[in-house]
Formats: C-alpha cells, structure tokens, sequence
C-alpha cells in the first residue's frame, strides 16, 4: 500500500503514449472494432479513474482500520467486499492495460491468469524475504512451498487451457495475438 502513490507517476508515460500502444485509440483503427463501445479513450480514462479510486480507497480503509486498538475486527469486516472488489479491479485493470493491446484477441480467463500471476509474484518474495531474514522452522517453510507450488500449479493450468483452447478452437482472430508474441513480441506491432 505504501508504493501505491508510485502508480500515479507511472500513468504518465502510458497516457502520452497511448495512441502509439493502443491501436483502437486511433481513428482509423477503431473504426473496424466491434467492441468499440468499450474500446474508446473517454470509457478507458473513466475506467482508469474508477480503478485508482478502489485502490485507494481500500488502502486508505485499510489503513485506518490498522491505526485502531484492536484491528484485527475491522481488517475481518473489510477483506470480503475488499477482496471482492480488488479481484473485479485488477481483472479489468489487467483486460484494459495489456490485453487490449490487440483489440481484437478476447479471453474470459485472462483477468484470472493476471491475478494469479500477480500472487505468485507476491508469494514468491515474501518467502524468498522470509528464507532470507529471519527464517521460519522448518514446517513453516514446507507450508510457504506447498502454497507457493500451489498457486504455481494454478498459474500453469490456467495459462495451458487459455493456449489450449486458442489452438483447439483455431479462430483466426486468436491465433495471432500467441503467433505475435512467440516470433518478436510487440515491437513488430508497433512499426
């Protein structure tokens, strides 16, 4: 929560480039979309706002529920409706900033496949951080790797199934955002 206010800065550079990033922000590209009702600056700028305010309005709950004597009560009351409305977030944030980068590719899974990643990285430092500090008994260790393999293992699944229905379905409008990406990323996009 500390490093949230480091988003703000980072937006920066995403706003000044978007019509070099995103193709539907342009004119003659967003022309031919069908989901040019979502895919349109003012809907994604609102959207962006929306995000940021969640964020920081949960952190800024979260915070104060942790100033008070006993906060175990208050983190209790707040992490179901908090959790609910993070996941919704990060799912569209994920879908906004980096699947929409082709427009066209669409994905019921990738916000899921987004938050997942996002909590194994999480995961992953704070047991590397705890291996390192002050390390945990040895059963407290176990129990981080089995977590950690698990949330791995539903990394992996999710990804798998999101390619292996791409390649079983064979859709032309699929295929090229894993065909882009496996022979130079995006830099070729963006010529």
């Amino acid at each position: 929560m500390v490093t949230l206010p480091l988003l703000l800065p980072a937006l920066i550079p995403l706003m000044t480039m978007l019509a070099a990033l995103y193709p539907w922000v342009r004119a003659d590209g967003a022309l031919q979309l069908e989901n040019r009702l979502y895919l349109n600056l003012p809907f994604f700028a609102a959207r962006i706002i929306v995000y940021l305010i969640v964020w920081f309005g949960l952190a800024e709950l979260i915070l104060r529920a942790l100033r008070r004597p006993a906060p175990e009560a208050a983190l209790a009351r707040l992490a179901p409706p908090g959790l609910i409305l993070l996941a919704i977030t990060v799912t569209y944030a994920a879908i906004d900033m980096t699947m929409s980068l082709d427009p066209r590719f669409v994905s019921s899974v990738y916000g899921l496949i987004e938050i997942s990643e996002m909590g194994l990285l999480a995961l992953s430092v704070s047991v590397l951080a705890a291996a390192v500090g002050l390390p945990p008994g040895e059963a407290t260790m176990q129990s981080l790797g089995r977590l950690l393999l698990g949330l791995l293992v539903l990394w992996a699944y999710l990804d798998f199934m999101q390619v292996l229905i791409v390649w079983q379905s064979d859709l032309a409008a699929e295929a090229p955002w894993y065909i882009e990406r496996s022979t130079g990323g995006w830099a070729s996009s963006l010529r």
